[in-house]
C-alpha cells in the first residue's frame, strides 16, 4: 500500500484510534510503535510490550513531508511486510492493519 492510500483511508476516523499490525486472522496484535521514513519508503515499526501510536500520532509526524506516493510497509522482528487494507474496530478504539 502507498502511504498517500493509507492516509486516505484513515483521514476521517477518530484520530485517537491506536494502529496495530495482524499477521494472521486469528493471532497476535502488534502495536505499531515507531514510524520511520527513509527516501524510498515508510516505514510502520511494530514491536510488542510498547504503546501503539495513535492516528493523531501518525498524522502528525506525516503532515510536513511532500513525498507521500511512496509504499508503506510494516516491520515486525527485523522483517518487512507489505498490508494491503485496515479493519476498524470500533468497540476497542483501534484499526488493525492486515
Amino acid at each position: 500500500m502507498q502511504l498517500n492510500n493509507f492516509l486516505h483511508l484513515i483521514n476521517d476516523l477518530d484520530k485517537s484510534y491506536s494502529i496495530f499490525f495482524k499477521q494472521e486472522k486469528n493471532g497476535p496484535q502488534w502495536p505499531i510503535s515507531k514510524v520511520t521514513l527513509t527516501s524510498s519508503k515508510c516505514i510502520f515499526v511494530a514491536q510488542q510490550d510498547r504503546s501503539a501510536k495513535t492516528i493523531k500520532n501518525v498524522m502528525t509526524l506525516l503532515a510536513k513531508i511532500n513525498q507521500k506516493n511512496i509504499p508503506l510497509v510494516i516491520q515486525l522482528n527485523q522483517t518487512e511486510y507489505s498490508f494491503f487494507g485496515i479493519q476498524i474496530d470500533p468497540v476497542k478504539h483501534q484499526i488493525n492493519i492486515f
